[in-house]
C-alpha cells in the first residue's frame, strides 16, 4: 500500500473549492509535461539513483522513503503517478521545488503545493496502514466450540 500522488505540469491551475479540495474545470485537460524521456531525466536529476530498468516504472529508494514513478507509455504525457512509502513528504516537496510540478495528494484530494500541512495525507495513509496491520496481528478469540471443549 502506498501514499499516492498525481503529478501535473507547472502550468496546471491550482484551484480549490471553499473546503480546500482540488477543483478542475469541466472538460479540462492537463497541459503536456513533455516526453517520458524528459520526465525520466528530470526525476533522475533530482534522484540520481532512480532505477529505470522498466522505463515506465522508475523506483528510487531514499533515506526513509521509496518512490515508484508510474509513467503511462505515451509519447508525450500530461500526468503521472507516484506511489510513495515511508517518510516521503520531504522528497515530494523537493521534487516540486526542483521542477515546479503540481502534486495532487490522492488521500486528501488537495494540492500538496498549497497545503498548510503537506504531511497530512501521508500521516492519514500511515494511520490507515497501521490500523490494518494491527487488525491482522490481533489474535482472534477462540470460537464457542473451542471454549466449550477447551481446544
Amino acid at each position: 500500500m502506498s501514499w499516492d500522488l498525481i503529478v501535473f505540469s507547472a502550468d496546471t491551475p491550482l484551484r480549490m473549492d471553499a473546503e480546500g479540495v482540488a477543483e478542475f474545470a469541466d472538460h479540462w485537460t492537463p497541459p503536456p509535461m513533455g516526453s517520458e524521456a524528459e520526465i525520466r531525466r528530470q526525476i533522475s536529476d533530482i534522484f540520481p539513483d532512480t532505477d529505470w530498468t522498466d522505463p515506465l516504472w522508475g523506483v528510487v529508494i531514499g533515506e526513509g522513503f521509496t518512490f515508484e514513478f508510474s509513467l503511462n507509455g505515451l509519447a508525450r504525457t500530461n500526468s503521472f503517478g507516484i506511489h510513495a512509502r515511508g517518510a516521503a513528504t520531504g522528497a515530494a516537496l523537493r521534487l516540486m521545488a526542483a521542477t515546479g510540478w503540481r502534486l495532487l495528494d490522492v488521500s486528501t484530494t488537495r494540492w500538496l503545493n498549497l497545503a498548510e500541512d503537506p504531511d497530512a495525507g501521508r500521516r492519514k495513509h500511515q494511520a490507515y496502514v497501521d490500523k490494518i496491520l494491527a487488525a491482522q496481528n490481533d489474535p482472534k478469540p477462540p470460537s464457542l466450540l473451542a471454549r466449550l471443549f477447551r481446544k
